[in-house]
């Protein structure tokens, strides 16, 4: 599978305000004062979890009754309950009645949520986000472009220095696009243009790029060749000016939203095409299961909101919008093609793209996982968001799995979300890089201010 890459220039001036976001951001600090320490549910560095149903994300069925010795951030050590020895003075925490599965590993997040239903401006969120994400049992998350990709790799930074809770960012660049569809689009006319803004992005630090809607095809190719040439990758959300083939051809590496992201009526054997199309050019598809189901009536979730940012969706056409049956044609198209493609053989990971009311972060990327369970069984769903993942961004040989040696990051789950997917939701400790946070805690701080920050 290929490890690899990110994309527009349109001017000076953007790169000078661009260079002036950075300097300013690189004095200020996203996290609390406290740090992490508030947020855990407990301190110490070597632990057990004893007798717990085990499902590693490698595909094999569930373990029961195992336990599982976590020491300085790895896992030392995996034995049937009866057969591991313990320290006298170990913390023990049973997990009888809970799976451990591995942390979620999620492909299309932001950090940025819509700052009003009359707006296109995305605020920034680098506190409220990032624990709503973690909160959900996810470990590690690819954003999926950004209006501020410097503030987003300042989170970063400030979750790797543990001064704020969060997981392991993977960060993508602004939004290439050849026609402003948002506020905030990268506007690029010419593969010139293009060419200096990759090589600008790089050095910068970010580690994919994004191409959009509009943007021209030669373009799109140009961006392709040049991101690779600087080990960065290239997520696509296409159509109408660029098709998911052409992209494919070009080295496009994932695919973005589906079939929705170049969304046209195929016929049966046209559709047989394009999966075969994307799985001969290695293009990873990311799903974020657009029948899913969002609502403002789901009361925990709601609760993340602020009461100002509330108000603002009190229209009755919102709720009732957000409240139809939305399996709609074109939903069902996407539900058959992310089952074709995965049984043609394709790699297919998933994300949220959680950035409008009723999306919550977190929330919505277990309503996603729900909701994919519809056309894959349970156990699938969860080693797409583990070990699949992980595979893919080439991190499988430290996170992914619950296996001797990995990094800890791992989830309690109350219930067995490999037979009942609905189980995800039903979280009860949250392990990243040997760190136990309580979600309780996470969610607590996080209520009442997604829309704010």
């Amino acid at each position: 599978m290929r490890k690899l890459p990110l994309k527009h220039v349109a001017s000076r001036v953007f790169c000078t305000s661009i260079l002036t976001i950075a300097l300013l951001l690189s004095s200020a600090s996203y996290a609390s004062q406290e740090g992490i320490a508030s947020f855990l549910a407990f301190s110490d560095e070597s632990y057990i979890i004893k007798d717990a149903r085990i499902f590693d994300g490698s595909g094999v069925p569930a373990k029961e009754g195992r336990s599982i010795w976590i020491d300085k951030g790895r896992i030392k050590k995996i034995a049937s309950i009866d057969k591991l020895s313990l320290p006298d003075d170990i913390k023990v925490i049973s997990a009888k009645g809970k799976t451990v599965i591995p942390g979620l590993i999620m492909m299309h997040e932001h950090l940025a949520y819509l700052s009003s239903p009359k707006s296109d401006i995305f605020d920034l969120h680098p506190n409220t986000i990032p624990t709503l994400l973690l909160a959900s049992g996810i470990t590690t998350a690819r954003t999926a472009g950004s209006d501020l990709p410097q503030a987003d790799i300042s989170v970063k930074d400030s979750i790797n220095a543990a001064k704020q809770p969060g997981p392991n960012l993977i960060i993508t660049g602004p939004y290439f696009n050849g026609q402003r569809q948002f506020s905030s689009d990268l506007l690029v006319s010419n593969t010139e243009e293009a060419k200096l803004l990759v090589k600008f992005l790089a050095a910068k630090g970010v580690e994919w790029l994004k191409v959009y809607s509009s943007l021209p095809p030669e373009v799109v190719k140009v961006v392709i060749e040049e991101a690779h040439k600087h080990d960065l990758r290239v997520a696509g959300h296409l159509g109408p000016a660029t098709s998911c083939a052409q992209a494919a051809e070009y080295g496009l590496d994932t695919l973005e939203h589906s079939i929705d992201s170049c969304w046209v009526k195929r016929t049966p054997e046209e559709m047989t095409r394009l999966v075969n199309v994307l799985i001969k050019n290695d293009v990873t598809v990311v799903t974020n299961a657009p029948w899913r189901r969002d609502s403002p009536n789901d009361l925990e979730a709601i609760a993340m909101y602020s009461p100002q940012y509330l108000d603002d969706f009190k229209e009755p056409t919102i709720n009732k919008q957000s409240s139809e049956n939305i399996i709609s044609p074109r939903n069902k198209a996407a539900m058959q093609f992310d089952r074709q493609f995965y049984d043609a053989g394709g790699t297919l990971l998933m994300g949220a793209d959680a950035i409008v009311y009723p999306q919550v972060p977190g929330f919505s990327n277990h309503n996603m996982m729900i909701a994919l369970g519809m056309r894959f069984t349970p156990a699938e769903v969860l080693q797409m968001a583990t070990s699949d993942a992980a595979e893919y961004l080439g991190i499988e040989k430290e996170r992914g799995l619950v296996k001797v040696g990995y990094i800890a990051d791992l989830v309690l789950v109350d219930g067995s979300p490999d037979k009942e997917i609905k189980d995800i939701k039903n979280i009860s400790l949250v392990i990243k890089d040997g760190r136990a946070y309580d979600p309780k805690k996470l969610l607590d701080s996080a209520k009442g201010r997604l829309g704010i920050d």
